[in-house]
């Protein structure tokens, strides 16, 4: 599971404070979930796939 937060219209890795929310690595792979997160914080679908991928790569 991936831990991230929202900040400044971005998300972002969880910083150690605020409110967050997890993804798990399923959902990375699922395009109906991160196209609902990509409209939800207003994200580009490419770069969000791209950084999630990354994320759970070096964990």
């Amino acid at each position: 599971m991936v831990r991230l937060q929202h900040v400044d219209s971005e998300v972002v890795a969880y910083r150690g404070f605020g409110r967050s929310f997890y993804v798990c690595n399923e959902c990375i792979d699922n395009n109906k979930k991160i196209k609902g997160l990509t409209k939800r914080f207003k994200q580009d679908g490419e770069q969000f796939v791209k950084f999630l991928k990354e994320l759970v790569k070096y964990g």
